[in-house]
């Protein structure tokens, strides 16, 4: 409305200027003609219509335009310029406000590529990530199609960095994204890094899961192929999870979660694997979230407890020694069962507070024992592989023994057979301080795992213990039989001691017996005791062994 005064305002400057030139040019004629006059007059409001215009083309409509943009760039913050060039002084100011909305733009440009672009690999980022999936999702709603969300997650990642480097972890997640933007040539994809080595794709028009098997089966075989970093080869896997918009979820936040949760069971079913959402997964993420919270609250109100298996010689029937299992009696989740709770604290750290808890109480324990009357023995205790590569675990454990006043010699520590093989010298090496120190060392669940002989051999080991999968049909099965008898032969040969655990039989006993295997565990001889029950029992089958 301001400018649109201006405008009148000028045309009424300009008419009156006309205007008083005229009058002048009349009174110093002398004319008198009306006509005549009211001609002139006409033809001098016309001139003045026609410097108005050209004075708004020029001037006023230029200025406008100026207005308009400097509005757009505060309120909109818009780069579009449309500016019509001229040839006079408002020229340089043309030119001026060109330069400064160029400049702009390229710090536009700069910042958007900082803000929405991964500076590792390239590709967009997590917050365009978010962006591009609702748009995705806006256009499916609106063409009543399907979309995908997947969740990309690489296997041992860790690993590389920690035996390579940082350098070769981050040419990886290079090499990683290119493999993963060349199937775009499949399917209509929008491929980002979420952190570290997870990625995220949004996949359009994905209306049938049939449909995606084959592009998901093509993705698991292309990313395990080899990896040429630093001048070595490198293999890695890749763990994936897919929800499907709308039937999985109808926002971000949610087909987010449930392709998650799709990762991790991709995860749980063995790595280098895909998995679709399904219902039964929140089922199962829900109770694996809320054991984690009760798991993390265990210790402190002692939910937690220790069992005890005792050991028996079967040629004296005397017990020789003992192991503790850890078991979990939750107040809202009840009794868990260890191989659904013992993944779950190695996945989260904890076992790393609850494995230091459990070697305490155990030594407790037996000291307890032992100043009743019982006869020192050795007590068994599993130990994580997560527990052992943390720094300062011998540290840990020679304080325990020293805390609780157990001799080292009554300590045996139980790993499983493929501990330690990623870095097979520390594992030696620490293991070896833990026989300096007087602790012996089992390995548990032997044949089950993946070693080689020569690296059993070069373990500082006492004991192979046989697991109970090759014990339980040992009489029927001349597979398990053999294995078995492989195992004492080898045990012997090594000069280890052997002990075979899940016995419940007198025939899987007496099988035993005759290969030369004579320490057992098992329901046979007694199912795991509480400390009060253990103690009975030894006292018992002392009594018994005095008397023959």
């Amino acid at each position: 409305m301001k400018l649109r005064l201006k405008y009148m305002t000028t045309l009424g400057i300009i008419q009156l200027s006309l205007l008083a030139i005229y009058i002048i040019m009349v009174s110093n004629s002398g004319v008198k003609d009306v006509r005549m006059n009211m001609t002139m007059l006409l033809v001098l409001s016309l001139v003045a219509c026609i410097l108005f215009v050209y004075l708004h083309k020029s001037i006023y409509q230029r200025i406008i335009a100026f207005r308009k943009h400097l509005i757009n760039l505060l309120k909109s913050r818009s780069l579009k310029t449309h500016l019509t060039q001229g040839k006079d002084e408002l020229d340089d100011i043309h030119h001026m406000f060109k330069y400064l909305m160029d400049d702009l733009k390229r710090d536009h440009d700069d910042i958007s590529k900082i803000a929405f672009m991964d500076s590792l690999t390239g590709v967009p980022n997590r917050i365009y990530f978010y962006e591009e999936l609702q748009k995705a999702m806006d256009i499916a709603k609106k063409l009543k199609q399907n979309m995908a969300v997947l969740f990309v997650d690489l296997d041992r990642f860790k690993h590389v960095n920690d035996s390579l480097g940082h350098h070769a972890g981050d040419e990886l997640l290079k090499s990683v994204s290119a493999r993963l933007l060349s199937f775009n040539h499949f399917v209509d994809l929008t491929l980002c890094r979420m952190s570290g080595d997870e990625f995220t794709i949004i996949i359009q028009n994905s209306n049938r899961e049939l449909e995606l098997i084959p592009f998901m089966d093509k993705m698991i075989v292309s990313l395990a192929e080899p990896y040429t970093i630093m001048g070595q080869q490198v293999i890695v896997t890749a763990s994936m999870g897919l929800s499907i918009f709308p039937r999985d979820g109808e926002t971000s936040d949610i087909l987010l979660k449930n392709a998650d949760m799709a990762l991790y069971k991709a995860k749980e079913l063995g790595k280098n694997n895909y998995c679709f959402y399904t219902e039964d997964l929140r089922e199962k993420v829900e109770r694996k979230g809320l054991m984690e919270r009760q798991l993390r609250k265990a210790i402190s109100n002692e939910s937690l407890y220790l069992m005890y298996q005792p050991k028996i010689d079967v040629h004296t029937g005397a017990m020789v020694g003992t192991e503790a299992l850890l078991r979990w009696d939750d107040s809202i989740l009840g009794v868990v069962s260890p191989g659904e709770f013992i993944p779950l604290a190695e996945e989260t750290n904890l076992i790393v507070s609850i494995g230091e808890w459990v070697l305490r109480s155990a030594c407790e324990q037996n000291i307890r024992w032992t100043r009743r009357g019982m006869t020192p023995m050795v007590i068994g205790v599993n130990l994580s592989t997560i527990q052992f590569e943390q720094h300062g675990f011998i540290e840990m454990v020679s304080n325990v023994l020293l805390e609780t006043g157990m001799k080292p010699e009554l300590l045996e520590i139980e790993i499983t057979e493929s501990f330690g093989v990623i870095n097979v010298e520390s594992a030696i090496s620490r293991l070896n301080e833990l026989k300096k120190m007087g602790i012996s060392i089992a390995v548990d669940d032997f044949g089950t795992g993946y070693s080689s002989l020569n690296y059993l051999k070069r373990l500082p080991i006492d004991c192979l213990k046989i697991d109970k999968s090759f014990v339980d049909d040992i009489t029927q099965n001349q597979d398990d039989a053999a294995i078995a008898t492989a195992i004492v032969a080898l045990a012997k040969a090594l000069q280890l001691d052997v002990t075979a655990e899940g016995v419940e039989t007198f025939e899987q006993m007496e099988f035993l017996k005759g290969i030369g295997c004579t320490n057992m565990q098992g329901f046979l001889f007694s199912r795991p005791l509480t400390g009060n029950k253990l103690e009975e029992f030894f006292m018992m089958t002392n009594s018994l062994v005095e008397q023959r």
